[in-house]
């Protein structure tokens, strides 16, 4: 199921759903009725964080937090405190998408804690991650890049191909504000290029958006419509949602194009 709803290309599209979101949604909840019906050991709370993680990409942050804290506490009722642990930086995730800065910032660090005590890399990494996102939120770019980068070369280290491609978007983010537009377009361009189209499509909309900032600030307007316009028809087709720094770019770009909107994807 993971793989049916996380990949863009491979998920099922089914009418009775607004989106393959809900539909993933649907499928989790059915895989918990199924796993209490059954009483199968240890899978309770493996189903309720996908479940979600589901209803976050769904826009439904509350339930998110709640089916996500749920989790949590099974899995460490289990005794299972590892994998609890592993939920806290989507747990924060939920706080950053509702733009509560602060909270994601909390349980971020508290993330942070629990993996150096257990040793757990790619959840410091991530969470170290998720701390420099918060200060790229509050216009902090030094703090950011510094552990973005850090962030970054231990993700490289590990070879987590998708963790690696959303912080060149997010360097991406810091180098276009510093100024940087060199380095902005090789960030960019490259998140864009490297991303799979299928299971990273967010990724490449964003690294588009991004480089249409660019070619704004280059005053290459139409070059920079054209790029928002393919970044929509990601967006659409693959039903993604944008987040905070992703719009804010996008909006500023078309500011400094002077167009009121996108034009609809055919």
């Amino acid at each position: 199921i993971g793989v049916r709803l996380v990949g863009s290309e491979m998920c099922i599209r089914d009418r009775r759903f607004p989106s393959r979101f809900a539909l993933a949604r649907h499928y989790f909840a059915e895989a918990l009725a199924a796993q209490r019906d059954f009483d199968v050991p240890g899978t309770e709370g493996v189903i309720l964080q996908q479940l979600g993680l589901a209803q976050l990409e769904d826009g439904a942050y509350h339930e998110a937090e709640a089916t996500l804290r749920r989790a949590i506490m099974l899995l460490r009722h289990e005794g299972n405190q590892r994998s609890a642990d592993r939920i806290l930086p989507e747990l924060a995730e939920v706080r950053l998408r509702q733009g509560d800065i602060s909270g994601a910032h909390q349980i971020y660090t508290q993330a942070q804690i629990a993996a150096i005590s257990s040793n757990d890399h790619e959840v410091i990494a991530e969470s170290k991650a998720g701390i420099g996102v918060c200060a790229l939120y509050l216009g902090d770019l030094t703090l950011a890049g510094s552990l973005l980068q850090e962030s970054f070369n231990a993700y490289q280290k590990m070879g987590l191909l998708y963790a690696i491609m959303r912080l060149l978007r997010d360097l991406g983010y810091i180098a276009l504000w510093s100024g940087d537009l060199v380095r902005a377009e090789q960030l960019f361009e490259q998140c864009r290029t490297e991303s799979h189209p299928a299971s990273q499509a967010e990724m490449i909309a964003h690294a588009l958006i991004g480089l249409a900032a660019v070619a704004a600030k280059r005053h290459n307007h139409m070059h920079a419509h054209m790029l928002l316009n393919q970044a929509a028809h990601i967006q659409e087709h693959f039903q993604l949602r944008s987040d905070m720094l992703s719009m804010r770019v996008r909006n500023e770009t078309l500011a400094a194009i002077k167009v009121l909107g996108v034009a609809e994807p055919e």
